[in-house]
């Protein structure tokens, strides 16, 4: 289903994203799709929590060199932030599992780069994650 994406200069206005938070380059794909309803479940919790929930984790990617990472959230919240003001953000229907997992794999590499015995470093993330 396509779809109109804000711009990231207006992404970045919206969200007080510094220049260097508003990493390009991702394009939309089924693993974006996965991520981005994977926060769509969580907005029953409000609008704004998801925004600033999908902004902390880009943050965190940033502060881990996770950039691959962070150009996909980034794609996730300028698409959360394209939807309608005033539209329902009504839950998709029942996923198959992917959505949850794709939540599932970005706080288990998040874990592992961050535990004494995961990975460690820049290099802890895949850039194709």
């Amino acid at each position: 289903m396509p779809f109109v994406l804000i711009s990231i200069p207006r992404c970045a206005e919206l969200c007080g994203l510094e220049p260097h938070e508003a990493i390009a380059g991702a394009v939309p794909s089924p693993s974006h799709q996965s991520l981005y309803e994977s926060y769509l479940m969580l907005c029953d919790r409000g609008a704004d929590f998801v925004r600033e929930l999908v902004i902390a984790d880009l943050r965190r990617a940033l502060d881990l060199g996770a950039q691959r990472l962070a150009a996909e959230l980034l794609l996730v919240l300028r698409r959360f932030l394209s939807a309608p003001r005033g539209a329902p953000r009504s839950r998709p229907p029942p996923l198959d599992g992917s959505a949850l997992e794709a939540a599932l794999g970005l706080v288990e590499r998040l874990a592992a780069y961050r535990t004494p015995g995961g990975r460690g470093g820049a290099a802890g993330i895949s850039e194709t994650a």
